[in-house]
């Protein structure tokens, strides 16, 4: 299985960081934007994490190699249409 916290996208998703900048907001925000910015901060490293274990595990496997079986079907496609413009 990969280690999503290699991914560079994974380190700089800004959970923490979000946390401690809310620390200083208004009281009154708490549930507001205080708890938008942190479920949104953490939504991103959170679906990282499951779409790799998903993607390791066979059905994601299947999916992907249905996903490469398309997008030959669809370049060979737009292959052909862009000969029939010529």
């Amino acid at each position: 299985m990969r280690n999503y916290q290699k991914f560079s996208v994974w380190e700089k998703s800004l959970t923490l960081d979000v946390y401690k900048l809310t620390h200083s907001f208004p009281k009154d925000e708490i549930f507001g934007l205080i708890s938008q910015m942190k479920r949104a901060s953490s939504s991103i490293p959170n679906n990282i994490e499951r779409d790799l274990n998903f993607i390791n595990s066979e059905n994601g496997q299947k999916l992907l190699f249905q996903v490469e079986e398309v997008k030959k079907m669809l370049n060979g496609l737009i292959k052909k249409l862009n000969n029939a413009e010529v």
